[in-house]
């Protein structure tokens, strides 16, 4: 029987962080527009500092970085303290795409998904965002990972494909699919099985396990169809202990 190790998460070093933070603003200095696309997602995602990171896109698009446009979109038309733009959004989305992006393509699918600034069109919007991602794009890659993986209009569920494109994401340095491998996902390594587990999932009371970032809590809550948070789907359990 092999032995199982559940993984948590690993926090990266200040050191490194403050190394990496350096070499990017050397090149956002020199007019580096990947740099400041890069040093952008460090302080969204890790830094959590929304600010800077919308002044680094924009500096970015307006040195002509045509992924920087998308990125100025997604602002526009997700984050508080930003005016809500729907209709510049999508001009950027399809400049951006014209332009060669794939990232500003997967952005026009979600576009024409969410019916901002267009009227909403699901074929057009998967048309976009699948070959966003059977192009290389990280964050298109992702996002079907979890469509494949639990099904959208005209699919059927496809957990192996969903894996799989998860699996590809993940190699693209795109984490956002990590909500699939989170659950599924293990390897072998000199006799132990490392297992990583995910317990971000509410249960309805009609038994359902959604996880967090599917879920509509306002539909929820209102039918008052809510009976646990933060627990994990018992084909999931049963998984681990196996």
């Amino acid at each position: 029987m092999k032995k199982a190790l559940v993984l948590g998460l690993l926090l990266m070093p200040a050191m490194l962080w403050a190394q990496q933070i350096e070499k990017l603003q050397k090149g956002v200095s020199q007019n580096d527009t990947k740099a400041m696309i890069t040093l952008a997602e460090r302080y969204q995602c890790v830094a959590v500092d929304s600010a800077k990171a919308y002044s680094l896109y924009q500096k970015a698009m307006e040195l002509g970085n045509a992924d920087a446009k998308a990125h100025v979109a997604r602002y526009l038309l997700y984050y508080s303290g930003i005016q809500r733009d729907t209709a510049q959004a999508l001009r950027l989305c399809q400049q951006a795409a014209d332009e060669g992006s794939l990232y500003g393509l997967y952005r026009l699918g979600r576009a024409y998904l969410n019916g901002y600034g267009v009227a909403c069109d699901t074929a057009k919007a998967y048309k976009l965002i699948i070959q966003a991602a059977e192009s290389g794009d990280p964050a298109a890659t992702g996002y079907m990972a979890s469509e494949y993986y639990y099904g959208f209009p005209g699919n059927e569920p496809d957990k192996d494909k969903g894996v799989a494109y998860a699996l590809k994401a993940d190699a693209l340095g795109e984490y956002g699919s990590s909500e699939i491998l989170f659950f599924y996902y293990f390897f072998d390594c000199k006799g132990w099985r490392f297992i990583v587990g995910d317990d971000n999932h509410f249960k309805t009371k009609g038994g359902k396990f959604i996880h967090y970032e599917r879920w509509n809590f306002e539909k929820y809550a209102k039918a008052n169809d809510l009976e646990w948070f933060d627990c994990i789907p018992p084909e999931h359990v049963k998984w681990l202990r196996q």
